[in-house]
């Protein structure tokens, strides 16, 4: 079966919280990059009509596009805009300490019936989950100097390419072991593991984070991502609050 693109995937939970009644979707993307996913969500699905707002300090793409980090955005939108969100799309850093932040920044602003939805969560292999201190360095450095660097030839640079998941996996296998009112999910085959709220039971063992590791993940793997099919994602969304 061919991989699930990102967008059939963001366009069904978008179609997932119509169903909740809303007169406007709001979207937030955080890493547009070049805007491959952001630029075909579209402005209208069942005649509701769809805001969208991307986050990228350093891509190609402009087009409704704050050009910053997420933590300078959602501490902008703290302060001054204070807009929530129906469904929120992050594929930025796939660092697990900055995806912590993202995640529960997003959870602030989420409104009811609202999903974040995590990209690169179900490396294949080791090495493409893995993420070293002189990879994140390194990218940094190499996208931020100068400010309009693009950063293509960064990544190839990085751990596991081309397969350049991080260790986004370790956000979810956290949020399971301590949030008992989120409801995670995974679909493999879209490498995207999906939050909102309500009440799940968690079968995670208790363990120090600095031990989430790599044998860790393969031994627990069906219960840090709680895989289901796609065709049940819409089951799964509506049983959200």
């Amino acid at each position: 079966m061919a991989p699930l693109s990102s967008i059939v995937i963001i366009e069904s939970a978008i179609t997932a919280t119509i169903s909740h009644g809303k007169k406007q979707i709001n979207y937030l993307e955080i890493g547009v990059d070049e805007g491959l996913t952001f630029d075909k969500i579209k402005a209208e699905y069942n005649g509701i009509r769809v805001e969208k707002d991307g986050v990228d300090p350093y891509g190609e793409y402009t087009n409704n596009v704050h050009r910053m980090t997420s933590q300078v955005f959602f501490a902008l939108n703290r302060q001054f805009w204070k807009k929530t969100y129906d469904v929120v799309f992050i594929d930025g850093c796939h660092f697990s300490p900055i995806v912590d932040e993202e995640i529960e920044s997003s959870l602030k602003v989420l409104r009811p019936g609202g999903v974040i939805i995590l990209d690169d969560t179900c490396p294949s292999s080791e090495i493409s989950g893995r993420v070293t201190e002189e990879d994140i360095i390194n990218y940094n450095r190499q996208v931020s100097y100068p400010l309009n660097q693009y950063h293509t030839t960064a990544v190839k640079g990085m751990s596991g390419f081309p397969h350049v998941n991080g260790d986004v996996w370790k956000s979810v296998a956290k949020l399971r072991m301590t949030r008992s009112d989120l409801r995670i999910f995974s679909i493999p085959s879209s490498n995207k593991t999906f939050i909102n709220r309500g009440i799940q039971e968690s079968l995670m063992p208790a363990i120090a984070i600095e031990d989430l590791d790599w044998q860790f993940y393969k031994d627990n793997l069906n219960t840090i991502l709680n895989p289901i099919e796609f065709r049940d994602i819409k089951g799964h969304l509506h049983a959200g609050k």
